[in-house]
């Protein structure tokens, strides 16, 4: 039901934390990997992962009201996305502990606005180190697939709900540990 898991591992302030998303734990899964800076984001993913050019990926980077813009280039092994994450966006590890429980209820409805990508050749995982918020808090995701082309490859309307589920736990209940809430949210 939901293929193969995703490894994904993520790079913040030069701490690294690998991440397994999917239905078991095996490591065969697609990999990509996210840096930040101040004013970009970078994702990395294997060159042997991505079934398409150069010209396809660049159409994936369309802006929208949700995705961030970027570029795309291939370096050696490695399509490399370079993001521009706009100003005063934060995480949702920088704003959960912040917020009052009307703007953690705002934060969570606006996540809704992703539902759209359930029926859409873009394919998104809504996970706490792919998505920042603006001061209104409106998402923003970092990196998102292509179906069948760029990891995450396929998100269906079960995986989608299940990761919406797991962040309302992470953020209502303060949880420390996305990963566990996520697991507790999958489907049986």
């Amino acid at each position: 039901m939901f293929g193969k898991p995703m490894i994904l591992v993520f790079n913040k302030r030069q701490r690294k934390r690998e991440t397994t998303h999917g239905q078991d734990n095996e490591a065969n899964g697609d990999e990509f990997h996210l840096q930040y800076d101040t004013s970009k984001i970078t994702a990395a993913i294997p060159r042997t992962q991505v079934s398409a050019e150069k010209d396809e990926l660049e159409a994936g980077l369309t802006p929208d009201a949700n995705p961030l813009s970027g570029t795309v280039t291939i370096q050696d092994d490695n399509v490399i996305w370079t993001y521009q994450r706009p100003s005063g966006t934060k995480t949702i590890d920088e704003l959960r502990t912040q917020l009052s429980r009307v703007e953690q209820l705002a934060l969570l409805s606006n996540l809704t606005q992703l539902e759209k990508f359930k029926q859409s050749q873009v394919t998104v995982l809504i996970h706490p180190d792919s998505l920042v918020f603006n001061e209104s808090f409106v998402p923003f995701v970092i990196h998102r697939g292509l179906c069948d082309v760029v990891p995450p490859k396929a998100s269906t309307a079960e995986q989608l709900l299940a990761q919406y589920k797991a962040i309302v736990l992470y953020v209502m209940a303060n949880q420390s540990d996305f990963e566990k809430m996520h697991k507790v949210t999958l489907p049986e």
